[in-house]
């Protein structure tokens, strides 16, 4: 996690099988919390938090190693799967 701009960055680890539905931009939910991917890459993910996301959610108790639950955009899995006929 860093701090830019009074916002944080919170990068997360993931496996190709979640990378494989994220673009830059596209949404995603931690933790219940609705959020949109900053960056992606082959093993890992950003997210930004607003001061008031981060005031008003359990997310500044998060730590490094912290386990989160992440769900996919419904919609990235039908372009995924759309594409792949």
């Amino acid at each position: 996690m860093i701090t830019e701009k009074g916002s944080w960055i919170l990068f997360f680890s993931a496996t190709n099988e979640l990378i494989r539905y994220l673009t830059e931009k596209c949404s995603i939910s931690i933790d219940g919390i609705s959020l949109t991917v900053n960056k992606v890459s082959d093993k890992s993910f950003e997210v930004s938090i607003i001061p008031f996301t981060w005031k008003n959610t359990n997310l500044n108790f998060s730590k490094k190693g912290d386990l989160f639950n992440i769900e996919i955009d419904m919609l990235a899995r039908y372009v995924f799967k759309a594409l792949k006929k």
